[in-house]
């Protein structure tokens, strides 16, 4: 989740609302990690309450810092799910080996800012 400064009540609580889905699809831990311009928090997580009490940040917005932490990852997801507004530029490439869902949550949501200019994952706006 994407806790950065631009992701204000309304957006963060429609985070931990995915996040609740999340949790209750997959009905065994999953690992969760804070991050707005850097990792502030990565633990397991059983259910959005887990998420909700580990919303730490509040900065600036890069997606670049949550993809280098997700490589290190052990065992390192298949598939990365990053809740966020979508103000902050995403690295050029998509991690190789991984599925990363965009899911845009907010009513100023907008498509992350790819340097490299070219959209990758899978983007889905939540209303």
């Amino acid at each position: 989740v994407d806790p950065s400064g631009s992701m204000r009540s309304q957006e963060l609580a429609d985070a931990v609302s995915e996040c609740r889905g999340i949790c209750a699809a997959l009905g065994t831990p999953a690992t969760f990690v804070a991050c707005d311009a850097a990792v502030h928090e990565v633990r397991r997580v059983k259910d959005w309450r887990d998420v909700a009490g580990n919303l730490k940040g509040g900065g600036g917005t890069d997606f670049g810092p949550f993809f280098e932490a997700a490589e290190k990852l052990r065992p390192r997801p298949e598939v990365a799910v990053f809740i966020t507004d979508g103000c902050g530029p995403a690295p050029v490439e998509p991690p190789v080996g991984m599925r990363v869902v965009w899911v845009l949550v907010g009513k100023c949501q907008q498509t992350p800012m790819f340097r490299g200019g070219t959209p990758w994952g899978d983007i889905v706006s939540v209303d």
